[in-house]
Formats: structure tokens, sequence, C-alpha cells
């Protein structure tokens, strides 16, 4: 039994999408691609700069942000400045407000070369967003279908193309389209239920046991 996610907290829409591109002084054309998460080796995080370098040198108009912090912060602002991208890639550090964050994106990417049953994917999905992660870990249950883009661990040039894919507003309609079906299939009340009635199995055969 999966953690479970608040729907009603990601459904707001994109109240704070305008304010944020402001902010960070966003063209309206851009696609905002983000991702949130511990800057930690795990995330993989280096290999998501390195496909929004293939992004930009191709003239996909693109802007990266990753929320979040950790102990990589260092060797990821190094990264990004090595490969000239500080105009394209932000580390936003720690976000307080998650749906916040969501409701500004255009997609969202989860990188990571190891993962378990990521939250920070189910909450985007939660949010309508289109999104792209790596076949690790329980992203593929999440992502089977037409519900999102796969594609292999430490690919970047595969991650560029399957976010230049999702660079087209209506291919982006139409992944997002079963984002939220997704996830409300691990919603915070079907995950009550379940595990209630796991309870329940548990209560009931313990009883039935003592009984015999």
């Amino acid at each position: 039994i999966h953690p479970g996610v608040d729907l009603k907290a990601f459904s707001a829409g994109p109240a704070s999408h305008d304010n944020l591109r402001a902010q960070l002084k966003i063209p309206k054309d851009v696609v905002v691609i983000g991702t949130l998460g511990r800057l930690v080796p795990e995330k993989a995080y280096e290999v998501l700069v390195a496909a929004a370098e293939v992004l930009v040198r191709r003239h996909v108009p693109i802007r990266v942000l990753i929320a979040g912090e950790g102990k990589l912060r260092p060797t990821l602002e190094a990264e990004i400045k090595s490969r000239g991208l500080e105009e394209w890639v932000t580390l936003l550090g720690y976000q307080s407000d998650v749906p916040g964050f969501l409701s500004s994106l255009d997609v969202y990417v989860q990188p990571s070369r190891s993962e378990g049953f990521p939250i920070a994917l189910l909450e985007a999905l939660a949010a309508g967003l289109p999104c792209v992660a790596t076949s690790v870990g329980g992203m593929p249950e999440l992502l089977a279908g037409d519900t999102g883009v796969l594609v292999p661990a430490e690919d970047a040039w595969g991650l560029a193309v399957a976010l230049e894919h999702l660079c087209s507003r209506s291919v982006r309609s139409a992944v997002a389209r079963n984002a939220v079906e997704v996830a409300a299939r691990h919603s915070i009340d079907v995950t009550a239920r379940k595990l209630a009635e796991l309870y329940d199995e548990v209560r009931v055969g313990g009883n039935r046991n003592a009984v015999v």
C-alpha cells in the first residue's frame, strides 16, 4: 500500500504561474520544466543539466527550475556554470509551497538513478502536469501507458528528446489528460481505505485463529 497524496492541495490551478514567471523574468513563450527533491546523487540532477544543454543548443525555448537543497548544490552550481547554462537552469533552493511551485511548471521531470515510490512525481501528477521520469523504482507504475514519458536512467540525450517532445503544447495536453486520474488512484482517501481493509483483515483473521 503506497503513501497517498492530498488531491485537493494540488487542484487549485496555476494561481502562481504568472507570479513566478514574473519573479524569474521568464517570457510566456518559454516552456518551464521543473523538478523537486533533495540535491543528492540518487536524483541525478547533473543528467538533467546535461539534457538542458542539449535543448538549449537545439534552440528549444526552455527554462529548468530545480527546487530543493542538499550536499550537491555546489557541484550542481559548478556544472551549470561550466556548461554556460546560468540563463536557462536555476537552483531555487528549498520551496515550502510545493503546490505553488508545481503550478508554475509546464512539465515535471524526475531524472533519478534510484527511487522508491516517488511522492514528488505523484504530486506532480495530482497537479495535472505532463511528466517525464526514468524507468527506475516505482516510477513505471505511475507513468505506465500514456500517462507520461519514461526514459532510461543516466541517458541525458534520451531525457532531452522526451522533454523536447513535451515542449509541444498539444502533446503536453494529451499526456497531462490522464495525470490526475492516475494520482486519484493513490489519493489519501484510497490509501486510508486500503489500510482500513488490511487492518480489518488482520483483526478478523487474528480472532478466527484465536477461536480455533
